[in-house]
């Protein structure tokens, strides 16, 4: 059993899914960074922006190697679920649940706005950025995903209990429900 999890930077991925892995035992993994490992550009540059082509395929070919493992939560890149062989890699080895994390794209401008230096970009060009993004991919996440839960105004710890009622409700087998 794996458990992928979508949405868009500032969502709560890395957050949320430490936290699940954590409770669940499993072991985390951020994609972007395997991906990067794997080739996928040099750290402190951004191969997406550079050349997406060879990002995508690089994180197919990731996504097919860790397919095989199992107990994994895994915050995925991006544009992850644009390619729906990543997913269908992880369908084919077992049990997968799909998570979206969603979040308003002010929700995600002000959470990316607590991270980056703030006199680079202004808010509300932050906010059209995301906003941008979100109505590029919000629909691509909805379909890809077994849950959607909202993260706004949610703590960490109600994300991840709502995420754990859901595995051990539907994923009994696995989660004890």
């Amino acid at each position: 059993m794996n458990i992928l999890l979508l949405g868009i930077i500032g969502s709560g991925k890395t957050s949320v899914g430490q936290r699940l892995a954590e409770l669940l035992t499993y072991q985390f993994m951020e994609l972007d960074e395997v991906v990067l490992a794997h080739g996928g550009g040099a750290v402190g540059e951004d191969p997406y922006v550079h050349n997406q082509v060879y990002w995508s395929e690089c994180e197919l070919e990731v996504s097919k190697d860790i397919s095989l493992d199992t107990k994994q939560v895994i915050a995925t890149g991006g544009g992850f679920a644009e390619n729906n062989l990543n997913i269908l890699y992880f369908k084919e080895h077992g049990p997968v649940a799909v998570i979206y994390l969603h979040a308003t794209p002010e929700t995600l401008s002000d959470r990316f706005l607590s991270i980056i230096d703030k006199e680079r970009i202004a808010r509300h060009e932050l906010t059209d950025k995301m906003g941008a993004l979100y109505a590029r991919r919000d629909a691509q996440y909805r379909v890809c995903a077994d849950l959607v839960v909202d993260t706004d105004k949610k703590t960490v710890k109600e994300v991840v209990s709502k995420m754990n009622k859901y595995l051990k409700q539907t994923y009994p087998k696995h989660f004890g429900g």
